[in-house]
């Protein structure tokens, strides 16, 4: 195996990691932002609660 294909396997077979890596972390904050809605209560005070 050469080097460029070592590189192209550990970079994901050609694709790029950066959108994916994005995409990830939008996910992981939108779910973080549902649970701290969900377990905050049914208080919906959205412009005087510091949590929002």
């Amino acid at each position: 195996m050469n080097n460029s294909a070592k590189i192209a396997k550990i970079h994901g077979g050609g694709r790029e990691l950066l959108p994916d890596a994005i995409k990830a972390l939008a996910i992981i904050l939108v779910v973080w932002g549902h649970a701290i809605q969900y377990f905050h209560g049914h208080s919906y005070d959205y412009w005087n609660d510091p949590v929002f």
